[in-house]
């Protein structure tokens, strides 16, 4: 079977993908960390949509930009909204997991960061920004009753949609794109209009109620504007058909049920260059192709062997993934929260011992591998298997647990999903 070698040679980006913005980064980071790339903006991906044109996926797809929008008091006390797009003080791992972790959150309490932030970013301490009053922003004289209505006078006049295409012409260029534009797929009389509105987004945070107009109740904000802000990544939509003539393409903010997903470029001074695919990773897409991951086990890094002394006393976990079994990697204790286990080992046979139902406390809320050990006393067993999912009565957590005498394939192994991202080679095996 034929493996590729490297990512596509004539792309020069990939898309990670992944239900959080912080996992999202997360990925794209480390396959810029060895390397002097950047996360592509609003203008690179308008740049490239308007250079491939509608039938390239680059149209079909989510894509979160590294450009940032914010909104908060600037110095005089008057609400603004503020567009960057350099890399701004979002593009921090540590933050983006502090203040938008949590996919649950409530919708409130997400996208706050501080005033000082916000000051920082609108004073252009991180670079030329472009601005607009929040009251502009939401003028009536900016809305239109239906998306078929938006041209290229209505594209004009909206003050917002200018800030956010920071009044380039590439942004001008992207516009006509959209309404000029025609999409095979559909009828010839579809239309491409671009939605860019945020009555939907910024009115919760800070009090203004939509009736016939917008009024303005500050007091009733769910953030103290003198210490607090709003800031979020600007995310581009794909097209789709929204109707029988109208096709829409999105810019919208990044809202916590959105999936996110960065375009990481491999060198900073180049723009997006791709071949007739937009090559993308989800996190775990490695697992739906395993096969195509075996490395020599020197060419990767195991604590499991190494906290095992090197094949002695070993004693793991095993799972069955698209029809193999695999050990999983070491983990001190695994909380009922945590995601599943890393594949490391190809298993090579297996002879079942017995089972056992182990028991932990909902306090506790954890089991180790020591003490699944100590559960079943034949000393062959050097490997398990959950049998039944966990299960909560209340006080206790209980699951069937299946021990094996195994063997193993040492020689080859299945490398640590961060150490396929940051691989050139192992990771155009998979995308």
């Amino acid at each position: 079977m034929f493996v590729k070698t490297r990512i596509p040679k004539d792309t020069n980006c990939v898309r990670f993908c992944d239900h959080q913005v912080a996992g999202a980064y997360q990925l794209a980071n480390l396959f810029l960390q060895w390397r002097n790339g950047r996360l592509a903006n609003a203008l690179d991906l308008m740049e490239a949509r308007v250079k491939y044109g509608f039938n390239h996926p680059i149209w079909k797809y989510f894509i979160t930009t590294a450009s940032t929008e914010w909104l908060g008091l600037n110095q005089e006390g008057q609400l603004i909204i503020v567009v960057l797009h350099n890399p701004g003080p979002l593009a921090n791992e540590d933050l983006l997991l502090k203040t938008y972790g949590n996919k649950s959150r409530d919708q409130q309490k997400f996208n706050i960061i501080s005033r000082q932030m916000f000051l920082d970013v609108a004073d252009g301490k991180y670079g030329e920004i472009s601005s607009i009053s929040l009251a502009e922003a939401i003028s009536r004289d900016n809305a239109y009753n239906d998306l078929s209505e938006l041209n290229e006078l209505s594209i004009k006049n909206d003050k917002l949609l200018q800030t956010r295409l920071g009044n380039s012409f590439i942004g001008y260029k992207y516009t006509q794109k959209c309404l000029n534009g025609q999409l095979e797929e559909f009828s010839e009389k579809s239309k491409i209009v671009l939605e860019c509105n945020c009555d939907q987004y910024f009115p919760t945070f800070i009090g203004y109620e939509q009736q016939e107009k917008f009024i303005q109740t500050v007091e009733k904000s769910s953030i103290d504007l003198e210490t607090e802000a709003i800031g979020h990544f600007i995310s581009f939509g794909g097209l789709m058909n929204t109707g029988k003539n109208k096709t829409t393409t999105n810019i919208k903010p990044a809202a916590p049920d959105y999936s996110f997903a960065f375009l990481a470029i491999t060198n900073e001074n180049e723009s997006i260059r791709l071949d007739k695919k937009l090559c993308t990773y989800n996190l775990g897409d490695y697992r739906e192709k395993l096969s195509q991951l075996f490395v020599p086990s020197d060419k990767v890094s195991s604590d499991t062997l190494y906290l095992n002394n090197f094949y002695h006393n070993l004693f793991f976990e095993i799972k069955k993934i698209k029809g193999w079994y695999f050990t999983q990697r070491y983990r001190n204790q695994v909380s009922v929260n945590d995601q599943p286990g890393e594949p490391e080992f190809l298993v090579k046979d297996l002879k079942p011992l017995g089972r056992r139902t182990i028991k932990f406390s909902t306090s506790k809320g954890c089991h180790t591998q020591k003490y699944i050990r100590k559960l079943f006393a034949n000393p062959e067993a050097n490997a398990f298997a959950f049998i039944s999912e966990l299960k909560n009565d209340g006080k206790k957590h209980l699951a069937v647990v299946e021990y094996y005498k195994a063997e193993f394939y040492f020689d080859r192994a299945i490398p640590k999903e961060t150490e396929v991202i940051k691989n050139y080679e192992w990771l155009g095996r998979i995308i």
